[in-house]
């Protein structure tokens, strides 16, 4: 082979290789560090369930409007994400489908670049999942109009012919993908206009797409509202990395189109100059080749430029601190209490929100945990039910108070909220399924049918849904049911249904109901804890007695142990003890406090404590800090 003929050789199977290696690191980036379960968790919470139904009805819905596939797609596709495995393969499949196109188009134009050029959309395509957020619509728009224009590019057709296949894929690009159908269209005007350099042709098929979007708007009055508007606008303005990332992804072949047209500007301009004679003879390769020029270099430069440049993006993009709350969240929703908590042990105090803290108490009480270890992570008083947050009318926050009410037995809190959660989040089959479980519970059972029957619609729900529908049917009170005769014996008779809620008038009412509510007492203790009305926790002694507890848990003991070192007295222990080395350091901590500046030096004197007490309730009692441990 002589060197003209190695220069103008293509890579082939190292080409395949780094290809091939990309992906599979690429989906085992998805299965592992961003895993797409996660992002399913956020759905009805962060954003509106993506709507999708089993069926034909629903598929009839969508079939009758312009664009209704693309979404009836979308549901379908935002489903699998349930499943990290097929949730990552999805996504993979989107990025090799944009990487396969890039080359396709590439090599159609004899284009140099295209080792390169087709990950960049892949690795663009990961920053939205990096920040958990959803964006499959403009993500199946754009690759559903590219590889339509790939086909349109590559067609031999000329003239009339190349109009006729326009105008076809316009108007079925408009049936199923609705505004897609425009990102492709501009696609091929900018191809005819800047590749081909067909001004007429360019603006024969200009007006072609007027005319579809004229009569859609006339017959069926449907008038598309572009995707890149939508997404810009509403959901990704918040987040510069969300807006960057959809915005490049509609603007790389645009850019592709527009750099192609100015390199083939320049390269005619260069052919038209006369070129000086070469001698002939075999023609020895320099140095320079022999080093960068061959296939395995070629093979090594590639693979270092892509993985520097992805690994940068996605170092920079990620954002880990939201993944610690979905994984928080996830976990809670499945009522995975242990690997909860040792998620939560990982986190610094910095890296914990309301929710999260609203979920690793809920982790700790079902671990049995909570009066022993609740001041070993950050504490804020309105994570204890969410309902005096700032953010308690949002859809996460609903969620989340739902599950609460629920556990805690206030039954009917949990049914108004998550009425308005229907409002706020769409059809969400957490919503469904626990909106059945409390019409059980309240003994409706044809109002639990017809949640019922709209969650066995759903693709990962559905079977859960069409197993309870036959226990219905064999026991229409499920007086067999552990977990509804238990909700059942700790519901509130007063069905108050405030939003804000008084939390010494909620707990009391439980109680009153039913006095071996021990989740009821214990967040009802944990409260006084966190509101330092360390008298109310001495005063339940009996309480804790009546529910069996063998010995006071270590913070609740603390907090009598404070109440005794403040000079009062308790005149029945109910024959429990309190350890006299509990007290000893609660005064002990009283003296070093005042030893290390006290009042007049509170950040030393917490500095300085911190080594023995962080975690320790006394800790939270005079810095109103905890989680320092870590």
């Amino acid at each position: 082979m002589d060197l003209s003929e190695q220069r103008t050789s293509r890579v082939g199977g190292v080409d395949l290789l780094a290809f091939v290696f990309f992906y599979i690191c690429y989906y085992l980036y998805l299965l592992k560090i961003v895993r797409t379960d996660l992002i399913y968790q956020s759905f009805g919470r962060l954003c509106k369930f993506p709507e999708f139904s089993k069926g034909l009805l629903f598929l009839r819905e969508h079939l009758g409007v312009p664009g209704g596939l693309l979404e009836y797609a979308e549901g379908l596709l935002s489903q699998c994400y349930y499943h990290s495995w097929l949730g990552g393969l999805i996504v993979t499949l989107i990025a090799v489908c944009l990487s396969v196109c890039v080359v396709i188009f590439f090599r159609s134009k004899s284009a140099k670049g295209s080792a390169y050029a087709c990950f960049v959309p892949a690795v663009v395509l990961l920053i939205p999942f990096n920040r958990y957020d959803h964006q499959l619509p403009a993500i199946l728009s754009i690759t559903l109009a590219v590889v339509c224009f790939v086909v349109y590019a590559t067609m031999t057709l000329k003239g009339l012919g190349r109009i006729v296949v326009f105008v076809v894929t316009l108007a079925v690009l408009y049936y199923f993908g609705g505004g897609t159908c425009f990102y492709f269209a501009t696609l091929a005007i900018m191809y005819e206009v800047f590749l081909n350099r067909n001004l007429a042709t360019g603006s024969v098929l200009l007006l072609f797409c007027a005319g579809v979007y004229a009569a859609g708007a006339i017959i069926f009055d449907y008038r598309p509202q572009i995707i890149l508007l939508r997404e810009l606008s509403v959901q990704a303005i918040s987040d510069k990395w969300i807006r960057l990332s959809v915005l490049g992804l509609y603007m790389f072949f645009p850019l592709i189109l527009i750099c192609l047209g100015i390199t083939g500007y320049f390269k005619r301009n260069r052919m038209r100059r006369p070129r000086p004679k070469r001698q002939k003879g075999r023609e020895t390769p320099g140095l320079f080749w022999k080093l960068f020029c061959n296939r395995t270099s070629r093979f090594i430069i590639q693979v270092l430029v892509i993985a520097t440049a992805s690994i940068l993006i996605c170092r920079y993009s990620f954002n880990p601190r939201l993944r610690n709350e979905m994984q928080i969240s996830y976990y809670a929703g499945r009522r995975m209490w242990k690997p909860l908590l040792q998620k939560a042990a990982t986190l610094k105090a910095g890296d914990f929100n309301l929710y999260m803290n609203h979920d690793v108490n809920r982790a700790l009480y079902h671990a049995g945990l909570l009066g022993d270890r609740m001041f070993a992570f950050p504490q804020k008083t309105a994570a204890l039910t969410l309902s005096e947050s700032e953010s308690r009318f949002s859809a996460n926050s609903f969620d989340k108070r739902c599950d609460f009410f629920l556990d805690i037995g206030h039954v009917g809190m949990a049914r108004r909220l998550d009425h308005e959660a229907l409002e706020v989040s769409g059809n969400s089959p957490y919503v469904l399924k626990r909106l059945a479980l409390i019409n059980i519970v309240k003994g409706q059972t044809e109002a639990a049918r017809v949640f019922l029957h709209a969650l066995s619609k759903d693709l990962i729900f559905g079977k859960w849904a069409t197993r309870y529908l036959v226990q219905l049917d064999k026991d229409p009170e499920q007086k067999n049911s552990a977990l509804i005769e238990h909700i059942r014996s700790i519901t509130s008779q007063k069905d108050n249904t405030t939003v804000t809620i008084n939390a010494d008038d909620f707990f009391v009412q439980l109680l009153r109901k039913n006095r071996q509510n021990k989740m009821a007492f214990e967040y009802m203790m944990a409260y006084c804890l966190l509101t330092r009305q360390v008298h109310k926790v001495a005063a339940n002694l009996q309480t804790f007695r009546e529910l069996g507890y063998e010995k006071i848990p270590l913070h609740f003991e603390e907090a009598i142990a404070i109440y005794l070192a403040s000079g009062a007295k308790i005149d029945n222990l109910h024959g429990y003890t309190i350890n006299r080395a509990a007290v000893s350091k609660i005064k002990a901590f009283d003296r070093m406090f005042v030893q290390f500046g006290g009042a007049r030096d509170r950040q030393t004197a917490k500095t300085k404590l911190a080594k023995d007490y962080a975690g320790r309730y006394i800790f939270y009692y005079a810095f109103d800090v905890s989680g320092a441990v870590r």
